[in-house]
């Protein structure tokens, strides 16, 4: 049966909703030391509570803590023991929620550039090795050298997008999506905008085939993910997130980044000793490493960078480093690479790559616990501050 109501009835609903705003709740866990997590309970029994932060759920043991709040207005201070503070203005998870809240147009060059960010990514920061371009005419011959002697790898189409690895000679070597690399002519090529940008949500937002909230979504980046503007819209643009994912998101979640140094500081070995910060530990395969300092984590993740002598781990590096903590790995695969990210030379010393590889832990008092599967032999495996006077510096373990 379908209910009829009087008008003077949508009338008083409507009035309620306007003056009456929903207030966004969340639940706190409160730890023995003081720091709090804010996120979502989702699982709590005599040996541990789970609470989703971000999407990602945190499991912290019983006995580390204090108190446990539920339904509790998120506070507009810094709410976890690790995270810059959340942006509360900031609404929905996703590119389809209907109010973005205030958006931070451009984060710039002078001296408060930092302060109008309304949080950090994780370092490091991991973008293409340069310019996406696209094809401009309805058919080019991808080739396995500059010049039109070189054998056909494939034919590319209009639109079709490459990554820019060099050039010479008005030729541009490039990899297109799907990895195949070769050499065109930039006579029929031309750069994209190519604009830094950062992802300004609460959660995860959608990467839609189309412009348009209708069309299917395939892709999701997370809240901070650093990636590439390529064209700008009234309302939607295309971007690019890592060397495969692009796609359509909403203009009002993006931040655009004109200052690198804001948000990808220079990442420089630290003066001081690793085992305060860092124990690694582990038998054959499996790597335990326990993170001491609340600064290395955010919200229970934090970013391992895996420094290799050997490249080919680097091919498939899913095989190589994986685990139910295992969330993304993305890869710097030459020194150049390595430069390009922030890294000193000093660093990663004679590393030819590295994997950067996210990852959840859960909290074992008094530290956080990551565990994943991965080669404890040729790898050198770093953490990085992620907040406060010390971000950027990188504790490498050895």
């Amino acid at each position: 049966m379908i209910r009829s109501y009087h008008p003077f009835y949508f009338a008083l609903v409507m009035t309620a909703a306007v003056l009456c705003p929903p207030v966004l709740m969340a639940d706190v866990v409160e730890l023995n030391g003081g720091q709090r997590i804010t996120g979502t309970v989702t699982e709590k029994n005599n040996e541990r509570v789970i609470i989703e932060v971000d999407g990602l759920p945190v499991t912290i043991m019983l006995k580390d803590v204090a108190e446990i709040r539920l339904g509790e207005a998120p506070a507009t201070e810094t709410t976890n023991d690790t995270a810059p503070a959340e942006p509360e203005t900031v609404t929905g998870d996703a590119d389809d929620a209907d109010q973005p809240g205030d958006r931070v147009e451009t984060a710039g060059t002078d001296e408060s550039a930092a302060t109008e960010l309304p949080f950090l990514p994780m370092l490091p920061v991991v973008l293409p090795p340069g310019r996406t371009f696209h094809v401009t005419s309805s058919s080019l011959r991808l080739r396995k050298g500059p010049g039109t002697d070189y054998e056909i790898v494939t034919n590319l189409y209009r639109k079709q997008l490459l990554v820019e690895i060099e050039n010479s000679s008005g030729w541009l070597h490039g990899r297109t999506m799907s990895g195949e690399t070769g050499w065109v002519s930039m006579d029929y090529v031309e750069p994209l905008l190519n604009i830094p940008i950062m992802v300004n949500v609460r959660s995860t937002l959608n990467i839609r085939e189309e412009p348009g909230q209708y069309y299917r979504s395939f892709g999701r980046v997370r809240k901070g993910q650093v990636g590439i503007l390529l064209e700008e819209g009234d309302s939607w643009c295309k971007a690019q997130f890592g060397l495969d994912l692009v796609g359509w998101c909403k203009n009002d979640y993006l931040i655009k980044l004109e200052d690198m140094q804001v948000v990808r500081p220079p990442l420089k070995k630290s003066a001081e000793q690793v085992a305060p910060y860092v124990t690694q530990s582990g038998n054959g395969s499996q790597l335990i490493f326990d993170v001491a300092r609340d600064e290395l984590v955010i919200n229970g993740l934090t970013r391992i960078v895996a420094f290799v002598t050997d490249t080919s781990l680097l091919e498939s590096p899913d095989t190589v480093w994986n685990g139910e903590s295992v969330l993304k790995i993305e890869t710097l695969d030459s020194q150049d690479r390595l430069l390009g990210a922030g890294f000193e030379k000093r660093v990663f010393e004679n590393a030819k790559g590295a994997a950067v590889i996210l990852v959840k832990g859960y909290r074992e008092t008094p530290v956080w616990r990551y565990t994943l599967n991965g080669p404890s032999r040729s790898v050198h495996y770093a953490f990085i501050a992620q907040s406060g006077e010390k971000r950027g510096e990188v504790f490498v373990c050895k």
